[in-house]
């Protein structure tokens, strides 16, 4: 069954993952969603926790008094075999599919930002609802952005067309429809959708890196010059598609150690978890800290999507991508980064812009 999830923190300090009721998703601060993996699923709940774990950290740590600053979500999926179907459904119809899945998610959770005296049908994807005034819904999509990896990026992208359809419904103008979404912000990771057909629907970001084999198997089926052209690149390269979106390429190296805590709770540095098994003879470069990491020797994705993110979540009104990417320090926390971790990030992102 597909849920949408929450941590919370007991008195005695342990942390345990909550389910959110229908229309219980609160926007009156800064607002994350984290759709991530094609394995966040009821068999692979942990993952649900470590994705709400992963973004927290990114924002400067839940024990910084981040629950008081930001809300953090994760969706979990309903199962394995209906992401791979809706997978290949979207990149068939990009400009119109959006699934059963997806349609619960935007009827339990979007459509009370967007009407009064609402009711839906799930099923026949049919909904009721009186519209709210464009002023409050621009102010609650400008608390909200969507945090996107791998599968994510295909089901973010169902949600933008479930959501614009269904305030078409409700009574909005396309016009307005598409202007109210345009306030959503949307970091994607790995993504195996079709960005290049995406590119005046959230304000956005798209991350892939050259040598990433899951992106390559899609991009085999459903290809397209631009990523084709953007998959040559050597070097980091931002290529914007268009006001409010664009394609980021870098290549990424196969092993990546990142900080994680031993059972005695020291910090030591170990690879990352591949998703291939250990004898597969290749690898998938396909991971979520190739993107998130903030290490810059580790690759040139470095840094982006954590000022992407903690950039989103400060934000005051719409972001362009240059402003999206732009250095920032982490929402909460005593982390700074230094002058010139900021200006070699500059120049790095600036060269990549050329």
């Amino acid at each position: 069954m597909n849920k949408l999830w929450r941590t919370d923190v007991s008195t005695d300090g342990t942390s345990e993952i909550v389910e959110l009721e229908p229309g219980k998703m609160q926007v009156d601060k800064p607002t994350v969603v984290f759709f991530s993996g094609v394995s966040t699923t009821k068999s692979g709940q942990h993952f649900v926790k470590g994705a709400i774990d992963h973004v927290e950290q990114m924002l400067g740590g839940r024990e910084n008094g981040l629950s008081d600053q930001a809300n953090v979500y994760a969706w979990q999926y309903k199962t394995k075999k209906s992401n791979f179907k809706n997978s290949f459904n979207y990149n068939c119809f990009p400009d119109r599919f959006f699934s059963k899945d997806a349609a619960k998610f935007i009827y339990e959770f979007m459509l009370p930002l967007l009407a009064n005296d609402f009711d839906y049908n799930v099923k026949k994807k049919k909904i009721s609802g009186t519209k709210r005034a464009f002023k409050d819904v621009e102010k609650d999509f400008n608390n909200l952005t969507f945090l996107a990896y791998s599968y994510g990026s295909v089901f973010s992208q169902e949600v933008y067309n479930g959501t614009k359809k269904t305030m078409i419904d409700l009574g909005y103008s396309p016009k307005q429809a598409r202007l109210l979404l345009s306030k959503i912000h949307l970091i994607s990771m790995g993504a195996i959708s079709r960005p290049m057909k995406e590119v005046n629907r959230f304000t956005s970001i798209c991350m892939v890196a050259t040598n990433d084999r899951i992106s390559k198997h899609k991009g085999r089926i459903w290809w397209s010059l631009g990523e084709l052209f953007a998959r040559a690149a050597r070097k980091l390269t931002i290529k914007p598609l268009s006001k409010r979106s664009a394609y980021i390429s870098a290549p990424v190296q196969k092993d990546l150690f990142t900080p994680k805590q031993d059972k005695e709770g020291n910090i030591v540095m170990r690879n990352i978890r591949h998703i291939f098994p250990k004898w597969w003879p290749r690898h998938s470069y396909h991971e979520l800290p190739h993107y998130t990491t903030d290490r810059d020797f580790d690759n040139e994705f470095s840094k982006i999507a954590r000022f992407a993110l903690n950039n989103c979540v400060q934000r005051k009104t719409a972001l362009t991508p240059k402003k999206m990417i732009a250095p920032v320090d982490p929402l909460v926390g005593n982390k700074r980064y230094s002058n010139e971790e900021k200006a070699v990030y500059k120049m790095r992102v600036a060269a990549a812009q050329s």
